[in-house]
């Protein structure tokens, strides 16, 4: 299970991997490039520079993710207004490329400084970024499946909170409860592992929620 399970993580979110799997990423990486430079204008009355610099962002984020981040000096990198760069934060969003936590869980047009910024999933991750750190490839893998049909939100104390209930904590095979050991409702997620135990739980298994 573990081997498919990390083979997942680069190149199996997207169903073209059964058809392209030796040039996923290259597919992938067109894929992004066609939702820039054809769907964003489409949708959006948006310049060639904005579709530039809303590139640009993309690949500043997916490379720091995930952060808390500095909006003004992200914009100010960017050479872009603040209302400028949410709109373009937005869309990358809508888009299915970045993803949004708060701690409050907020709306997406409600937001002006999301809590923390994830590459949308790990497939995107690999695809962007030259190298991958495992710590928020797990994070990544374990929001993109658990906001389907849930509330997740970030209060600091652990990694997510779901349904403003339970408390998860993300880490690899030896991840243990020393951050969330006294908070109810709360669980580890363990990277690494086959089976969990009492509110220890496999990371892999969360890959079935939908």
């Amino acid at each position: 299970m573990l081997p498919y399970f990390e083979a997942y993580l680069k190149s199996g979110y997207y169903p073209f991997y059964r058809e392209s799997h030796a040039k996923f990423r290259e597919r992938l990486v067109e894929t992004v490039n066609k939702v820039l430079e054809t769907d964003y204008p489409a949708i959006d009355d948006v310049s060639q520079d904005t579709i530039r610099k809303t590139r640009k962002m993309l690949m500043v984020l997916a490379e720091s993710c995930p952060q808390t981040p500095n909006m003004s000096a992200l914009y100010r990198e960017l050479e872009t207004g603040r209302d400028q760069g949410l709109k373009m934060l937005k869309a990358l969003h809508r888009a299915g490329l970045l993803a949004l936590v708060d701690s409050k869980g907020r709306k997406l047009d409600d937001l002006s400084k999301p809590e923390k910024i994830y590459v949308s999933n790990t497939n995107l991750m690999h695809a962007l970024v030259p190298r991958v750190d495992s710590g928020v490839a797990r994070e990544t893998f374990f929001f993109n499946q658990t906001k389907m049909g849930h509330a997740v939100t970030y209060t600091g104390v652990g990694d997510f909170v779901i349904d403003g209930k339970w408390t998860f904590e993300v880490g690899g095979r030896r991840k243990g409860f020393e951050q969330i050991a006294d908070l109810p409702d709360s669980y580890v997620v363990n990277d690494g592992v086959s089976v969990g135990r009492g509110n220890k739980i496999p990371l892999w298994m969360f890959g079935f929620l939908y």
